[in-house]
């Protein structure tokens, strides 16, 4: 969240802010360019020297075509561009592009993916992610990916990385409204070529990744590729005494290229991660306010026993977990003082280092992601009537993830809170299958148009849905109500253990879900530019989305007691191992413990989302650009509502962005400036907003407080995204980028059922994961050697000061603001001549910066979770190439 003051009130005008503007981007429009150095500088750089500057072919508009002639915010990352920014996985380009944060601990669980870009996304991992779909989208090849855990991580055989901001629903489609992240991969070629990395560095990182293409025939050829990646873990877990956050990804691409005739190309394809990792440790620190700083003395006055804290009271600090059975919170239920030893913990763990815990769970992720591509295309080659160059392709997709897992967020050996998959069954999966045909060409030399069509099935399932089925098939409504119980046992669902061992009573206990998530939607889009002029081009687009979605879930309390987790502290022989959830006692007399929620409910929608640019050439290779564009997110549901007061709430619609941009992209210089800058001004209507409603007095179950997401806000956002490479002096690459955002909400009204009343939460400070600015600058220097060239590069990234926890615009920081921070990344290569290998030397963080990577996720009883960012890594690098 932002922490900043609002100095314009409510926000300016849309009108208004585009007025601002105009005058000066008419005169960049109509005048006749910018006055270019016409000398020309003879660089002798051979092209990986110059890669960093190379203008990339994107895919942006659904057609290959030069960066700088696309006329929209778009940043694409090329292979030697990757390699120097040190890009191992996708998650290391959220440091590297203005206006892009990526996060992978979204709730402290590893690899729960978050995409902010413009501010855009959300951290909703409920029900897998499936529940709540994200706003900034991740791509493989042009397919959409819905799938937040994972989402195929590992760069293997990546040709490139394109980001788009700004919405995308016309050619991209739903889900899109901040941007996406498309990941190209590497196609069979007609030559023979391979390659090898091999890496190492600290924290036990250590990697191999191979390629090889391999011509088959003259119409055939295939390429194929592995990676295998670990990683010790740069956390300490004191209670099993050895590292932790451990990593252990193999990864594979296999694709194969058929092309029967010039004409027709066929392509198959296989991409799949395996990870078998631990989930990654974090702090706790206890930070109490007044009340609960008195309920931990008299707890330890009672007992006879010293408290560990002997600091203050805070006045925002964490309160008291409920009031649990003896009043002074749920944490005592356990046993009397679990409050005492959760602090004695959080303390302990923090003098011993910056990552250090003490975690009794031994947390793991086991994540199988494997997806499936083919397509079809035939090229005219030549004038088909009056069309030029047509192509038509119909390309289909397969996604499939399965996981298990098991996480905990309190980092201490006290048994608050655990979240994970039964240790039997189906766990989690998701499967999406798409098909799109698209059809491109040319008309009469003016005009370029792409249309397509796109079918989009995906199903989310918990479990193997014994428990769902039992519900359905029964008496449901006197399930239900708790009149009837039925026979089942969840079979790898979501299961969440809170205060294992607790006696019975009320507050947080151990749940069980059974379900699936489904959507089918059906589109239809067009783009087509027509080129008025030689140097004039307008480009029209539209889409139109029709999507039926539908949510069948039901969750389970059990009895604490029919949990063999219920001896203290851990150890017994009945505890069972520390790597699984715990066994539950089903059928207890023939019958589980009654339904907590049970919801089954469909909704359906439609939207049209237009496209439309204007841009004028002002060289050879660049352009001057003004662009509108819509996106919409689509509606979700909320899985544990069940009072048929809150029957309305149980769904949400869309949410829509409305993206007004300027900009101007192109080479100058003779090639030896690269520029990139926009502005934007977006209109973000209906937003899915996640709010809590008060239920202390009990009115709508067991729960202190009700969460849901609604559609309750509109959103102003603003900014300037930059980007420059440059050449200033032979073998030399200049690099400078920031993107500088401002958002605020301009209505946020929410309704309160309880009192059937509207609340004003305008001046409420939005959760973004995105500082106000952010900078990144880099130089890299070739120096020729007797033997060969030495590339040594050296960046910064520095980033503004964010809130995590920030209430409202103008409130006081929080106890999760981290201050403005910078981090450093170098890399020296050396590339002998003549020789088929080059050596790396890289660091990442180098000055070993300490800063909050997510911050206030759990908060219970006075103590608050945090995970700071990876500590410095050294590392060496050996490629070997063979052509």
């Amino acid at each position: 969240m932002k922490n900043r003051h609002s100095s314009e009130g409510n926000g300016h005008l849309l009108k208004y802010r585009l007025k601002s503007t105009c005058a000066a981007f008419c005169l960049l429009m109509t005048s006749g360019g910018f006055a270019v150095a016409q000398e020309s500088v003879e660089v002798e750089a051979d092209e990986e020297k110059r890669a960093i500057l190379d203008t990339v072919v994107v895919s942006a508009r659904r057609r290959e075509e030069s960066l700088n002639e696309v006329p929209s915010s778009v940043v694409a990352l090329g292979e030697a561009q990757l390699e120097n920014l040190g890009v191992i996985d996708v998650t290391d380009i959220g440091t590297s592009v203005p206006s892009l944060t990526i996060q992978n601990n979204v709730g402290g669980y590893r690899s729960t993916l978050a995409i902010f870009i413009r501010g855009i996304g959300n951290t909703n991992g409920g029900g897998g992610g499936a529940l709540q779909a994200a706003g900034s989208a991740m791509y493989i090849d042009g397919f959409y990916i819905p799938n937040r855990i994972g989402s195929m991580l590992s760069t293997l055989d990546v040709d490139r990385i394109e980001v788009l901001r700004g919405p995308q629903g016309t050619l991209f489609g739903k889900n899109s409204t901040g941007g996406l992240v498309n990941i190209v991969t590497k196609q069979p070629e007609d030559d023979f070529s391979a390659d090898m990395t091999v890496r190492a560095g600290s924290y036990g990182d250590r990697s191999f990744k191979g390629s090889v293409n391999l011509p088959i025939t003259d119409w055939a050829a295939a390429r194929v590729a592995v990676a295998k990646e670990t990683y010790d873990g740069h956390y300490y877990n004191t209670y099993f005494g050895q590292d932790w956050g451990a990593r252990d990804l193999e990864a594979v691409s296999a694709q194969l290229r058929l092309k029967p005739t010039k004409n027709v190309t066929f392509d198959v394809g296989f991409r799949g991660n395996y990870q078998d990792d631990q989930q990654d440790g974090g702090g706790c620190r206890v930070y109490p306010d007044q009340g609960m700083l008195d309920t931990a003395n008299a707890i330890a006055t009672d007992l006879g026993r010293e408290n560990p804290y002997t600091g203050p009271a805070y006045s925002n600090g964490v309160v008291q977990w409920g009031g649990g059975l003896t009043g002074n919170g749920h944490l005592e239920d356990l046993y009397p003082g679990a409050t005492l030893d959760f602090w004695d913990a959080c303390i302990s763990d923090s003098e011993q280092g910056d990552y250090h815990f003490s975690s009794e769970k031994a947390t793991f992720l086991k994540l199988d992601n494997e997806f499936k591509t083919a397509s079809l295309a035939w090229e005219s080659e030549g004038s088909v009537g009056i069309l030029d160059e047509l192509s038509a392709k119909l390309n289909y997709g397969n996604f499939f993830s399965s996981q298990h897992y098991l996480g905990e967020r309190d980092y201490t050996p006290v048994m608050s809170h655990a979240t994970g998959t039964t240790p039997y069954g189906d766990g989690r999966a998701r499967e999406t299958e798409s098909f799109e045909f698209l059809l491109s060409g040319s008309l009469m030399d003016r005009v370029d148009f792409v249309l397509g069509a796109n079918t989009y099935d995906d199903v989310f399932y918990e479990g193997g849905g014994d428990c769902l089925r039992a519900v359905q098939n029964g008496d449901t409504a006197a399930i239900v109500a708790g009149d009837a119980f039925v026979d089942c046992k969840t079979d790898g669902n979501f299961q969440g253990l809170n205060l294992i061992g607790k006696p019975s009573g009320g507050g947080p206990g151990i749940a069980g879900r059974s379900g699936l998530i489904s959507s089918e939607a059906v589109s239809f889009f067009a783009d087509v530019t027509v080129n008025l002029t030689d140097l004039w081009a307008l480009e029209l687009g539209i889409r139109q989305t029709d999507e039926d979605r539908f949510f069948d879930q039901v969750e389970f309390e059990f009895d604490r007691q029919a949990c063999s987790y219920a001896s203290l502290p851990w150890g017994s022989p009945a505890d069972g191992p520390e790597s699984q959830m715990c066994e539950l006692d089903y059928g207890v007399g023939g019958t589980t413990n009654g339904v907590e929620f049970y919801n089954s409910r469909e909704i359906s929608y439609s939207a049209t989302t237009p496209r439309v640019s204007l841009k004028r050439k002002i060289g050879e290779d660049s352009i001057v650009y003004a662009l509108y564009s819509e996106g919409f997110l689509s509606g979700g549901f909320n899985d544990e509502l069940q009072d048929p007061i809150l029957d309305p709430l149980v769904t949400y619609g869309p949410e829509k962005v409305k993206n007004y941009e300027i900009g101007v992209k192109g080479n100058f210089f003779d090639g030896r400036l690269n520029l990139a800058v926009d502005y934007f001004l977006m209109d973000y209507q209906d937003k899915q907003e996640s709010i809590e409603i008060d239920n202390s007095s009990g009115q709508f179950g067991n729960e202190e407080t009700i969460g849901l997401t609604t559609n309750a806000a509109a959103v102003e956002i603003s900014g300037v995204e930059f980007e420059m490479r440059a050449m200033p002096w032979d073998g030399g690459v200049v690099a400078l980028d920031f993107g500088y955002l401002k958002n605020e909400y301009t209505n946020y009204q929410t309704f309160d059922p309880a009192t059937e009343t509207y609340v004003d939460l305008t001046n409420t400070a939005i959760n973004d994961y995105t500082p106000d600015l952010t900078i990144n600058a880099m130089l890299q220097q070739d120096f020729t050697l007797k033997s060969g060239v030495l590339t040594g590069m050296i960046g910064v990234n520095w980033r503004d000061e964010y809130d995590y926890q920030s209430t409202t615009i103008d409130a006081p920081a929080s106890r999760c603001i981290q201050d403005a921070y910078s981090t450093v990344r170098a890399r020296a290569t050396y590339r002998p001549d003549n020789a088929n290998w080059q050596l790396a030397a890289y660091a990442k963080n180098l000055t070993d910066e300490r800063y909050l990577n997510n911050c206030g996720f759990q908060e219970r009883q006075g103590v608050y979770s945090y995970q700071y960012g990876a500590p410095r890594t050294l590392g060496l690098e050996l490629k070997y190439f063979w052509d």
